[in-house]
């Protein structure tokens, strides 16, 4: 039976358990990856362990989630952003991201890439969508966008996961700066386009 995730200890304990992830997928393929190889690493036993999650997988996403809320934090955190405006305004939203991406490197280096878990990749780029879809749907003031602003940004996302991928496995041959500025050149012109359209239908 597992412990209720709103209790202090049990939240302390869920945040060792996932650094000690974290930090071991950074040096290790992570299909090598054990539970007594997490717990070793938090100072835990399995027990404490399987009262908290059902295995790696339930603690990846759980990972996985708690990163992305750090990174949606950290893009709309800024309240200069303002997606209506000029397409230099996505260099800042698209510069949190790599920063990101740089403070955790190692560990999405290694789930990313070829030794790496395809589950957590798709969890990823569904995610990473949701961060790139979010300012278009505040726009719209509504839940739902039509299909052909979905495709367009789906392909979007997928471009920008192929070069995140890229980035971190040629360990970051250019500065955040650099590919920031690529990106917002050429992989996202036509995200803001669809922005502008949508509030010129409006």
């Amino acid at each position: 039976m597992k412990v209720s995730q709103s209790d202090p200890r049990s939240i302390r304990t869920c945040t060792l358990l996932r650094e000690a992830m974290i930090n071991l997928t950074a040096e290790k393929k992570f299909t090598n990856l054990t539970v007594q190889d997490i717990t070793k690493q938090a100072g835990l036993n399995r027990t404490t362990f399987y009262l908290h999650y059902s295995g790696i997988n339930e603690l990846l996403d759980d990972c996985t989630r708690t990163l992305f809320n750090q990174m949606r934090a950290d893009i709309y955190g800024n309240e200069l952003f303002d997606f209506q405006s000029d397409i230099t305004v996505l260099e800042p939203f698209v510069s949190s991201v790599f920063y990101h991406l740089e403070q955790y490197e190692d560990f999405y280096r290694t789930i990313l890439g070829k030794q790496g878990n395809p589950e957590f990749k798709s969890l990823f780029q569904a995610l990473l969508s949701e961060l790139i879809f979010e300012p278009i749907v505040e726009s719209k003031n509504q839940q739902e966008i039509d299909w052909q602003t979905e495709m367009g940004l789906r392909f979007t996302c997928s471009g920008f996961v192929g070069v995140i991928v890229w980035w971190l496995e040629k360990r970051k041959p250019v500065s955040v700066k650099q590919i920031s500025e690529q990106i917002v050149c050429d992989v996202l012109p036509d995200y803001l386009s669809l922005l502008s359209q949508k509030n010129v239908k409006e």
